[in-house]
């Protein structure tokens, strides 16, 4: 029961699609960020091992991939949420994979 005369109950807005584009992105982003980590400690890692130059490369690959999108955003003017990526990281880290 709506405890308001006369008003009815609503749901809550649905997010303005460009929300959803900004919020989409910037978890890509994240996600790209520990990527980038995640590749480059495992080069580090395998250095001098006949895996490591294709995890090196790999790791180059995956900060390009990383470049583009933030090119992306900056072209349509979608600012990049820093304390998404640096959540993605500390979460990464609490779960023992950095």
């Amino acid at each position: 029961m709506n405890t308001r005369s006369g008003s009815q109950s609503r749901s809550p807005a649905a997010p303005h699609p460009r929300r959803l584009l900004e919020i989409y992105l910037n978890d890509h982003l994240a996600g790209a960020s520990s990527g980038v980590a995640l590749s480059r400690r495992m080069a580090r890692t395998h250095r001098g091992r006949a895996v490591g130059p294709a995890l090196a490369e790999l790791a180059g690959q995956i900060a390009a991939d990383r470049e583009s999108l933030r090119e992306f955003m900056t072209a349509l003017d979608v600012p990049a949420q820093w304390s998404r990526v640096v959540a993605a990281g500390w979460r990464r880290r609490r779960a023992g994979s950095s």
